[in-house]
């Protein structure tokens, strides 16, 4: 534990719990000569600052940080990777943050965890329900919103036993130009696999062939133009 003035009052709580257990042994740190001795066979595990850091690291925090990216052994974080900040992160970073393999976070992912520059503090990460009552989760301000497997899985739309592609919506995609239909048919499959009942693509003349060939349970529609989409009716039928 880095050495401080002054520690929060979670933080004490949570000292004394280890005391008074008697399994873990507190070391301080103050400088570098105080930095612990580290195995290869061991696991480092960060939880030097949490996601309320604001600036970059500096003094012996800086430097315990760099000691401990140096070591050949497993890195874990918990909450988010020490240097790294929730938001906002400059890039190209040149702050020091800690290397971790795994970071498991606390009730819900940080932004920054999304961002392809952050991957090689972040690693491969995880949440960790610890109890948040949900009333104060809903209350919680944020523009952001994650859909994960447990959103999809309880917003998925019930289906009565006699429902037919007809009642399950349609979707219209636009997509696709002389030698680049790929993203056209994944996207359609994606709507197929997503759920919509009846899926329209419309290509131009040279794709038609091409989707029909890879897709033969959607439906095609052709451009006026034989290289490039230049218009579409956007009937009413569709859904999206």
């Amino acid at each position: 534990m880095l050495k401080s003035e002054s520690y929060s009052p979670d933080n004490l709580i949570n000292i004394e719990r280890l005391e008074r257990q008697g399994v873990v042994t507190l070391s301080y740190i103050d400088s570098p000569s105080d930095f612990p001795q580290v195995s290869k066979s061991g696991v480092v595990v960060d939880s030097l600052f949490g996601s309320g850091l604001t600036r970059p690291l500096s003094g012996v925090a800086e430097q315990l940080v760099d000691y401990l990216n140096e070591q050949e052994t497993d890195r874990l974080a918990i909450d988010i990777p020490s240097g790294l900040f929730s938001e906002n992160n400059p890039c190209p970073n040149q702050n020091t943050i800690f290397r971790a393999a795994v970071t498991i976070a606390i009730q819900f992912p940080r932004l920054s965890f999304f961002f392809p520059e952050n991957d090689q503090y972040v690693g491969q990460w995880n949440v960790v329900d610890i109890g948040l009552h949900p009333q104060a989760i809903r209350e919680v301000s944020s523009p952001y919103f994650l859909v994960d497997e447990q959103y999809v899985f309880e917003n998925l739309s019930h289906r009565n036993k006699f429902d037919h592609k007809g009642l399950r919506g349609h979707c219209l995609i636009i997509a696709g130009c002389h030698g680049m239909y790929g993203a056209a048919i994944i996207s359609a499959k994606s709507c197929l696999n997503a759920g919509a009942g009846l899926v329209s693509v419309h290509v131009p003349q040279n794709g038609l062939s091409i989707v029909q060939q890879a897709l033969p349970e959607v439906i095609v529609g052709i451009d006026t133009d034989k290289h490039y989409f230049t218009n579409a009716n956007l009937d009413k039928k569709y859904n999206a």
